[in-house]
């Protein structure tokens, strides 16, 4: 009787404990996805920042190289 007893709770330990074990490793994949993803969204964050900036870089160079035209012709 007692060897029964132990068989059935190892069978349904044994069952718990793969159970676990498997929402923990789903629950990492999860993990994994997710961190995956927002490095994925900070490098596009980043490189629209850079886009930005290089527009906005040239747009000042050539407002300023107009500037000194005009001051050249000024003068």
């Amino acid at each position: 009787m007692i060897i029964a007893v132990a068989g059935v709770a190892g069978t349904l330990g044994g069952s718990l404990l793969t159970q676990r074990a498997s929402e923990r490793a789903k629950r990492r994949e999860i993990e994994l996805v997710r961190e995956h993803e927002e490095v994925r969204e900070n490098l596009l964050l980043r490189r629209s920042c850079y886009v930005e900036l290089n527009r906005d870089a040239r747009q000042f160079t050539t407002a300023l190289s107009q500037f000194l035209h005009v001051m050249r012709e000024r003068g």
